[in-house]
This record gives structure tokens, C-alpha cells and sequence, in this order.
């Protein structure tokens, strides 16, 4: 089963190496999808993506005949601006409607409009709830939501932030330089900022949803 690799239109920074390589290295793994201004990473790139969807507000007339100039064949869905869903919820959910079970989101997270990252944490959610894992890139960064135990082997360094995206969160975190086990709330930053140190890490989540954040 593929992996949906879904590009958006803020900035890319060092994640773009990360998104390169994917893209280059392992094609055949993923259902790429360049949503709205994202088709500028693959127009610089020369990597052309599965499918172009969006309601092309940040787009020309003129910019959109290069696209189909320079990807002749590449299967485009231009719809009204005027809708419900965000071009990155459009193009998640032709990921998943094409078989992923997972993706990874780039561009998802950065760029001047902030409004825009939180809208996106909050369709990781949605698509959580739905049995479906996004994992977005950004920077050194990486983030993902969970609604599970989860493990991680032993690291000597790196710092990871443990958020109850949810009103509360009852965990018990072992490994971590600040271990803890008690209720995580939404209205409370404690679980920012923790950090590996060389042991294997668990975290047991009984109620509510994490928000992971990994920064190298």
C-alpha cells in the first residue's frame, strides 16, 4: 500500500532535501499530490506529481498553461474557491481515496499564514479519527498526532514535546528526561520540550489525543 505525499504551498526549508530524496529514492512508494501552490516545489524540481488539485487562487491563467506545458499528461481537479475544505484537506483526501493509509504533509506548516498550520493540525485530527496517520514536516521538525501508546528506541539527543491535543489526556511517560504520569490538558503547555536521553522511551496514553512534536 502507498504512502500519500501531499505537498502545499508555505515555503519549504530544510525539509525539502527530506521530500527530494523521498521523491527520488523511493517514487514507486508514494501517491504524490502538489496542492495549489505546491506544484511550485515540482515545477523547480522537475519531479512531476500523480495529481495538481486545487482551487488555484494563488495560481495565473499563464502560470497554469506552464504547469501543463512542462507536465502535459498530469491529471489537474481545479475547483471554486468559494468551498468547505482547504486545497491541503482536497488533496489528503484524494491520498486517501486512492488507497493511503497514511501521509506526510509538507508545506503544511510554515508561511505567513499561521491560520493555515493550525487548520492543518486540526485535519490531522480529523483524519485521525478516521483511522488514518499524517505525519507533517517542517524544518528539524516533525509532527503527528496519536491516540495510542507508542515507543521509541533509545536516542542520545533531541527534544520532543508531548501535547494533549484533546480537553485532557491521561498518559504515563517513561524514558524522558522529565518523566510524568498523570492528566495532560489542552489549556496547559506542560509536556513541552522534554527530552531524549539514551533510553528506550513509552508512553502509554489511556484517554485522549497526543500531539508529537520531534525536533532535532
Amino acid at each position: 500500500m502507498k504512502t500519500g505525499i501531499i505537498v502545499g504551498a508555505a515555503p519549504l526549508g530544510k525539509e525539502r532535501e527530506i521530500l527530494k530524496k523521498m521523491l527520488t529514492s523511493s517514487r514507486k512508494d508514494y501517491y504524490v499530490v502538489a496542492a495549489d501552490g505546491g506544484i511550485c516545489f515540482f515545477l523547480e524540481e522537475n519531479i512531476r506529481p500523480d495529481h495538481f488539485i486545487g482551487d488555484m487562487d494563488s495560481t495565473s491563467d499563464s502560470f497554469l498553461k506552464t504547469v501543463k506545458s512542462i507536465f502535459p499528461d498530469l491529471k489537474t481537479n481545479s475547483c471554486s474557491p468559494i468551498k468547505d475544505e482547504t486545497d491541503m484537506e482536497l488533496g489528503l483526501q484524494d491520498a486517501f481515496s486512492n488507497g493511503c493509509d497514511t501521509a506526510y504533509m509538507f508545506g503544511g506548516l510554515g508561511g505567513e499564514r499561521i491560520s493555515h498550520a493550525f487548520a492543518n493540525i486540526q485535519l490531522m485530527h480529523h483524519f485521525l479519527l478516521e483511522g488514518k496517520k499524517i505525519t507533517a514536516y517542517y524544518e528539524n521538525a516533525i509532527a503527528y498526532l496519536t491516540d495510542k501508546d507508542i515507543d521509541f528506541k533509545a536516542r542520545k539527543a533531541g527534544f520532543i514535546s508531548i501535547l494533549s491535543l484533546t480537553d485532557e489526556a491521561l498518559v504515563s511517560i517513561k524514558g524522558l528526561k522529565y518523566e510524568f504520569e498523570g492528566k495532560l490538558t489542552n489549556a496547559h503547555a506542560l509536556g513541552v520540550s522534554n527530552e531524549f536521553i539514551g533510553k528506550e522511551v513509552h508512553i502509554s496514553l489511556d484517554k485522549g489525543v497526543l500531539l508529537i512534536v520531534e525536533e532535532s
